[in-house]
């Protein structure tokens, strides 16, 4: 029985298994920043969208930033892949306030394409 004919699961799987790896090519993964200046506060994570990202922190939807609304975006970094975007991610949870500070100056910092 050949994999490939069509509608056996076998071929199935491989279509499913080639979006995947196509999807993860080309869709963007970012990291960002975004700071709530009533409290002073700056909160790092990862999306693929950080747009969306941001109206759920700013609609109560993240537990950690729900009591710090209303949140401004104020860094985006664009990585090749979720992996590398998670480890950027980490990286960035331990930068002090001065880091956070000075990444927004960065030519990296593509936060102007989602205003």
């Amino acid at each position: 029985r050949s994999i490939t004919a069509k509608g056996s699961s076998e071929a199935k799987i491989l279509r499913v298994f080639a979006f995947m790896v196509i999807t993860d090519m080309t869709d963007s993964h970012y990291v960002y920043t975004i700071y709530s200046e009533q409290h002073d506060k700056y909160y790092r994570g990862y999306s693929m969208n950080p747009t969306q990202r941001l109206i759920q922190h700013n609609e109560g939807k993240s537990p950690y930033t729900s009591n710090y609304c209303p949140w401004n975006l104020i860094y985006v970094e664009e990585l090749n892949d979720k992996s590398s975007a998670l480890k950027r991610e980490k990286v960035l949870k331990k930068y002090s306030k001065l880091q956070i500070i000075d990444l927004i100056n960065l030519p990296k910092n593509c936060v102007l394409k989602f205003h």
